[in-house]
C-alpha cells in the first residue's frame, strides 16, 4: 500500500513553477530521505502534501484516500524547517512536550520517557528562551515525534545539531520504522548522513528522480561521504 503517492503534481508559486508534473510514492513503512540543493522545491513538495501551498494540478492520496485535512492531521506528523514558535512565551519544555501529546489520540511514552530517548531529559523545566539551538531543535523534534502517527515528515530534521545528536535522531528513527512500521520521509540537503543503500529521492529541476541512494546520488555528480 501506498503511504503517500503524488500523481502529475503541478505547483506555480509568484508565476514560477516549483514543481512540474512530479509523481511519487512511498510504500507504507518505508524510510526515503528527499534530496536536492537549496532551492529545489523540497519544502514546497512537503508543503504540498500537507495543502500548505495550494497544487496547480495533479493528485495526492495518503493510504490510497485522497488528501484531506482529517487524514492529514490523523496519520502525519510534521516537523517544519522553520517551526513557527515564539521563544519568549512562558512554557517549559516538558510542558511544551505535553501540550503537544494532549492532541494525540496516543502517546507511548510519557514525557520524561520521551525526552530521555533525546538526551534531554535534563532541560525539561527550562523555558524555550534558555534553551540554545540545539536544545531547541532536539525539543521540537521530540514535540513532532511524540504522538502515535502512521508518517512521519521531518523537513531539515539535523539542523543545529552535533555529530552525536544526529546519530541518536538516526538510531530513533530507525527503531521507529523497523520496530513500529513508521513511514518516514526525512528531507534533507546533506548527503553524508544518507548511507548508500537507502531510498532515495532526489529533486532536480522540479522533478523528482527514484531508487537507492549511491545510484540516484552518482547520477546526479554527488557523492556519499
Amino acid at each position: 500500500m501506498k503511504a503517500i503517492e503524488l500523481k502529475g503534481i503541478t505547483v506555480v508559486l509568484n508565476h514560477r513553477t516549483i514543481l512540474k508534473n512530479t509523481d511519487m510514492a512511498l510504500e507504507k513503512g518505508s524510510l526515503t530521505y528527499l534530496m536536492g540543493s537549496n532551492g529545489s522545491g523540497k519544502t514546497t513538495l512537503i508543503k504540498s502534501i500537507l495543502q500548505l501551498v495550494p497544487i496547480t494540478k495533479g493528485s495526492i492520496s495518503i493510504f490510497n484516500e485522497p488528501v484531506s485535512q482529517k487524514n492529514i492531521s490523523s496519520r502525519i506528523s510534521y516537523l517544519a524547517q522553520y517551526p513557527k514558535l515564539d521563544r519568549d512565551f512562558p512554557i517549559s519544555v516538558s510542558e511544551l512536550i505535553n501540550l503537544a501529546c494532549s492532541t494525540q489520540k496516543h502517546c507511548p511514552l510519557s514525557i520524561e520517557e520521551h525526552l530521555q530517548r533525546f538526551d534531554a531529559l535534563e532541560i525539561k523545566d527550562k523555558k524555550l528562551e534558555q534553551l540554545s539551538g540545539g536544545q531547541l531543535q532536539k525539543v521540537l523534534i521530540a514535540r513532532a515525534l511524540i504522538g502515535d502517527k502512521d508518517i512521519l515528515i521531518l523537513d531539515e530534521p539535523f539542523n543545529n545539531l552535533d555529530h552525536r545528536s544526529e546519530e541518536r535522531l538516526i538510531q530513533i528513527l530507525k527503531e521507529m520504522h523497523n520496530e513500529q512500521g513508521k513511514t518516514i520521509l526525512i528531507v534533507t540537503h546533506d548527503q553524508s548522513i544518507v548511507n548508500k543503500d537507502n531510498d532515495c529521492l532526489m529533486l532536480a529541476h522540479g522533478h523528482l528522480h527514484a531508487g537507492k541512494a549511491e545510484k540516484v546520488l552518482a547520477e546526479h555528480k554527488l557523492e556519499i561521504i
